[in-house]
């Protein structure tokens, strides 16, 4: 995929992540009758946090909403995943820089804010194993969906490699909370 293909991508993925973090703040208004702090660190992270979810699933089992909603015309089966460790990654070496950075820049990229929000708002990913498991399990889901509606090619590198995002985004998250400790306490 191109440059221009990645742009439509990331503007549609953006496009559905405003709609879905409107809904939910609408729904937070009317859950909290009218109550809400908008300067609150904790509901302007959730809100955040619903949109960028909003995104990766849209990226990754979305994709255009055409293939999306005929997935029961087209048949699939276990043969159709990849579950060989780095054989699409190496293959991309084979088949030039751009396929290689698209394929492992890509996937890692958009776990990057995983790593650096899940921890900010549920304390019990505080612990880097326990936040790794989930951030594996939470990639496995969605390559699950992305079978599932036949939207894509479900691949354990993509499992791998996105838990290497979420693992480098929880650095961000680790900076970013003990400054917040800090400025707190005083």
């Amino acid at each position: 995929m191109g440059l221009q293909g990645i742009l439509l991508y990331t503007g549609r993925a953006m496009a559905f992540a405003l709609c879905i973090g409107i809904l939910w703040f609408f729904k937070e208004l009317v859950v909290n009758t009218g109550k809400l702090n908008f300067l609150n660190r904790r509901f302007c992270l959730e809100l955040v946090f619903v949109c960028y979810i909003a995104a990766l699933v849209q990226i990754i089992v979305i994709r255009d909403f055409t293939s999306f909603f005929s997935f029961w015309e087209r048949a699939h089966s276990l043969s159709s995943i990849q579950f060989i460790p780095l054989k699409t990654t190496l293959a991309e070496v084979k088949n030039g820089l751009w396929p290689f950075l698209y394929h492992v820049v890509g996937n890692m990229i958009w776990f990057v804010p995983f790593g650096a929000l899940a921890p900010a708002l549920l304390p019990y990913l505080r612990k880097f194993f326990v936040f790794l498991v989930f951030a594996v399990c939470c990639s496995l889901c969605l390559e699950i969906l992305q079978w599932t509606f036949v939207t894509g090619i479900s691949d354990v590198d993509d499992i791998l490699l996105n838990a290497l995002g979420a693992a480098a985004g929880w650095p961000f998250w680790r900076t970013a909370y003990s400054k917040i400790v800090k400025t707190d306490s005083k």
